[in-house]
């Protein structure tokens, strides 16, 4: 990309049998002004209609790049999407998310071709499963430590990274399942501090895996983040799961009472 060239964005959609999330999560694609785009979608093989959609709108839309074929789960997937990918800028935007707004993509493009960065996030909303927006969460500032202990999250629907970059971090690492995007998130934050930005730029369908673990497995997969990117609570592996343990007994306490109150 030269200085007086737009940015290209690779936006990466992950679907299994999610043909009405498809569609949506490619509605609000398309509906992105001004700027430069490939859709790189990677779908595992799906039984509802999704594969027969991807093959009319490749014919429809030179920007499509997709597969259709069986993967190992989600986190295979988009490590897929990496290797298919072919530019400037990466982000995941998987079936039934969106964009929060149609300028999203012309921002981001403006943003990065302005400075330069290797990694940058933004706010995220929450929908239902209906598509209505109930919440949303602003991570920012970025607090290095406090991402590191799971008190804070990157989230991976507002995240775009140079394709370079994310390419030389190795992709995800599917050892760390529901948790792959935060263990993703904190290799990239010991190489280069992201740019952060206080607007919203997705909105994300609640539910799945990330919701299901329970607070020790999350704990676990943080400790085992630390771990593994040299980052443990006193460079102690012992101590740090130990602290890992006290916090999911005391997110776990809380929890217990928080819904013992609320049936009193």
């Amino acid at each position: 990309m030269s200085a007086t060239t737009s940015p290209v964005l690779s936006v990466i959609t992950v679907n299994y049998n999610d043909h009405d999330g498809l569609v949506e999560t490619t509605e609000s694609l398309t509906n992105q002004r001004d700027c430069t785009y490939e859709h790189v979608i990677v779908d595992g093989g799906s039984s509802d209609g999704s594969a027969e959609f991807i093959d009319n709108y490749r014919q429809r839309d030179s920007r499509v790049v997709a597969v259709s074929e069986p993967d190992d789960g989600i986190f295979d997937a988009m490590n897929k999407g990496i290797r298919m990918a072919s530019g400037d800028v990466v982000v995941f935007m998987n079936a039934g998310d969106r964009f929060t707004d149609e300028e999203t993509l012309s921002f981001v493009a403006a943003d990065y071709q302005a400075v330069g960065w290797d990694w940058a996030y933004g706010c995220l909303r929450y929908m239902s499963e209906e598509g209505d927006v109930f919440g949303a969460t602003v991570q920012a500032p970025f607090l290095q430590r406090r991402f590191e202990m799971g008190i804070r999250f990157v989230p991976h629907q507002a995240t775009y990274l140079s394709l370079e970059f994310i390419r030389g971090l190795g992709g995800f690492d599917v050892d760390f399942g529901v948790a792959c995007d935060q263990e993703l998130a904190m290799r990239a934050a010991l190489k280069s501090n992201p740019r952060v930005w206080v607007r919203f730029m997705s909105d994300f369908r609640v539910g799945g895996v990330h919701t299901d673990i329970s607070f020790f497995e999350r704990e676990d997969l943080w400790h085992r983040m630390r771990v593994k990117n040299g980052v443990a609570l006193g460079d102690s592996a012992k101590l740090d799961r130990m602290a890992s343990h006290a916090i999911a007994v005391g997110r776990t306490a809380r929890s217990y009472a928080g819904s013992a109150l609320r049936r009193a």
